[in-house]
């Protein structure tokens, strides 16, 4: 089999907040019943794509478990028990267990802008689910985002 492969000129360019928060905006209390809380208003997922009408392109995401920012040694680091999702068309995706593919674009121009957090709903997109036995306090997670090139099929 011979396959041939045309690469297309121009780039793509994912930014993405480099901090970004849930609870901050609107901060509500721990009410030792599980909550779902939507982003603030600080996160931002933009592609920049100029590889024209042709292009196809999908974004992934994971995330490892939230952990305590205030104890002073990694053995003290106490887990926040709650965990980063993504709901689309009526699926949640926990994204501490394994990567997930959350948005694909097929371009519609020679430049596309793609604000993938706009397109996040009330229910739809990015939400952390927190338990009923969640403490109170500041926890960080890492956020993985790859941008990744799809053919055609």
């Amino acid at each position: 089999m011979t396959y041939q492969i045309t690469l297309a000129s121009g780039f793509r360019e994912l930014a993405v907040s480099p901090k970004a928060s849930f609870n901050s905006d609107h901060p509500i209390a721990l009410k030792g019943m599980a909550m779902t809380l939507r982003p603030d208003a600080n996160w931002y997922v933009t592609v920049n794509d100029t590889k024209g009408k042709v292009d196809h392109w999908t974004l992934a995401v994971s995330a490892t478990p939230f952990i305590s920012k205030v104890k002073q040694y990694p053995a003290d680091k106490q887990r926040l028990s709650a965990y980063l999702a993504y709901q689309i068309n009526g699926n949640l995706l926990n994204l501490q267990q394994a990567s997930a593919d959350i948005y694909h674009h097929e371009a519609a121009s020679d430049w596309d802008v793609v604000n993938v957090a706009d397109s996040w709903g009330k229910d739809q997109g990015l939400l952390l689910k927190v338990q009923s036995d969640a403490l109170q306090g500041a926890y960080y997670s890492r956020i993985t985002w790859t941008l990744k090139d799809v053919p055609v099929v």
